[in-house]
């Protein structure tokens, strides 16, 4: 009797020691992976629709970089030295390692310059200040940096005065490859011509917009959970609308001592609203592309959805100021905040209960979400009097595909770690930085008023009501054109 106690008592003990290690592993498991880049969603009857215990976007690019490695060769440098010019050298030489983005950026520089047998460096400084270096430099055909990272508005200035390679001209540096941003090499080429590229190695994803909500409000509204409709394929500006146009009820059903609810603020660069909006719905302001002779698109069917569109969004009554955007959304005063994605670390400690959305689409239809690259992101690009191109090449080649798909994921793993706690945020989120756009506009904008007429500032005169869109295509584009060819031929 005495014995089957003890027997008792021991399996008894080794039983809680196995729950209680089962406990601990069950707490330390590492969360589950998505095998492959997440695919767009089907919308209607047919959706497929998955459960998520955890969405963690760890996708493995492993082989997609070996494949292009691979294809750009192998080579020993020597220890040569690799010298990048750009006013932020945390995106490729980050002075410590605090966060995942830049634990990416140091583990990515390391590994091409162990790959290559070269040394890679940053020159900090701002791009009014490179400008002057580099023309003085370029005069002198003195060295003054392998690549350059310049922000895409003020691309055109280096390229009219000279200081700028024909990147086509490079060996290695392949355009057409998977491994680049299709929109962000059409951004900075035209006919013969390749002056800069936005990249995944430069894209600044937290400037990205995105569309904020209020948990609590949307909830008042007695409509679908928005994340519902974005897994779906379905959150469109038409469903944006309807969203708006319940505001109206939740202020009647309110106490009166209550604020009043707005329906939606945009807090940062107010003015590139419209735009936004037109890129969110698939457009381009000018097609253009390696080989291609630029187009602009302003008067299409799709912007001109587009344009209803973005002047119900500035007519309505309701909307807050951008003075006030920010806090009255922080406050729980309004129900869509639209904004750069960095402006959740304004809000993390704010009042409302909030979720992120990416821009709606024009309608269910439409492929992907799309989301407009800030003007003032960084592109990559050659100095004019560079050697040794079969370096700069597999260099620049390297680094974009190093930051094919593990940019994005470095970024998603800070949101995880100091901003969002919610797997639906993240699930938008990955949708906003995978479907960034940008465009020629921006790139030649700023030097050409008929660039910028018969695009941007045309599309917003036109959502502010000035004008129709077939206005400004028939009086600038002409010019807008011209603009391009003289740069780029």
């Amino acid at each position: 009797m005495k014995n089957r106690y003890f027997k008792n008592l021991a399996i008894l003990l080794c039983a809680g020691m196995i729950l209680s290690l089962a406990s601990c592993i069950s707490f330390n498991r590492p969360p589950k992976k998505a095998e492959t880049a997440p695919v767009e969603e089907e919308s209607g009857e047919d959706a497929v629709t998955t459960d998520y215990d955890y969405y963690i976007v760890e996708n493995n690019f492993i082989r997609e970089k070996d494949k292009y490695l691979n294809i750009i060769g192998s080579a020993d440098y020597n220890g040569a030295a690799f010298m990048i010019a750009t006013p932020s050298p945390s995106l490729i030489d980050p002075d410590n390692t605090p966060t995942a983005m830049s634990k990416f950026a140091y583990d990515r520089r390391e590994e091409i310059a162990n790959r290559y047998n070269v040394k890679i460096s940053c020159k900090t400084v701002s791009a009014d200040a490179m400008y002057d270096e580099l023309r003085i430099a370029c005069l002198a055909n003195d060295f003054y940096a392998d690549m350059v990272m310049i922000p895409q508005y003020m691309v055109h200035t280096y390229v009219a005065s000279g200081t700028l390679m024909n990147m086509n001209s490079l060996p290695f540096l392949d355009f057409e490859s998977g491994y680049n941003m299709e929109t962000g090499v059409a951004a900075g080429s035209a006919l013969s011509a390749s002056y800069a590229a936005g990249s995944w190695t430069s894209l600044d994803q937290g400037g990205l917009p995105a569309v904020f909500f209020n948990k609590e409000l949307i909830a008042e509204t007695g409509l679908e959970d928005p994340y519902d409709l974005v897994r779906r394929g379905e959150w469109t500006w038409d469903k944006f609308f309807t969203y708006t146009a319940a505001v109206s009820s939740i202020n009647d059903s309110r106490d009166p001592s209550l604020a009043a609810v707005s329906t939606y603020g945009i807090g940062n660069d107010p003015d590139s609203l419209a735009d936004m909006v037109y890129f969110s719905e698939g457009n381009r302001f000018i097609q253009s592309g390696q080989g291609v002779y630029p187009s602009i698109e302003i008067n299409t069917d799709g912007a001109y959805h587009a344009l209803s569109d973005a002047r119900a969004l500035v007519s309505d009554p309701l909307k807050a100021s951008p003075e006030s955007a920010i806090s009255s959304f922080a406050e729980g005063k309004a129900l869509f905040l639209i904004d750069r994605l960095d402006t959740m670390n304004t809000i993390s400690n704010s009042r409302a209960v909030w979720g992120i959305l990416p821009l709606p689409k024009a309608s269910a239809e439409q492929e992907k979400y799309y989301s407009l690259v800030p003007c003032g992101s960084l592109m990559s690009a050659v100095p004019a009097n560079s050697t040794g191109a079969e370096k700069v090449s597999r260099i620049m080649s390297a680094l974009n595909v190093c930051s094919l798909g593990y940019a994005t994921e470095a970024y998603l793993s800070d949101c995880m770690n100091y901003r969002l706690r919610e797997n639906e945020s993240i699930f938008c989120v990955e949708k906003i930085c995978y479907g960034a756009v940008w465009d020629m506009a921006y790139t030649v904008g700023g030097g050409d008023e008929s660039v910028q007429n018969a695009t941007y500032m045309g599309f917003r005169s036109a959502a502010a009501g000035d004008a129709d869109p077939a206005y400004y295509s028939d009086n600038y584009s002409y010019g807008a054109i011209a603009a391009v060819t003289r740069l780029f031929s």
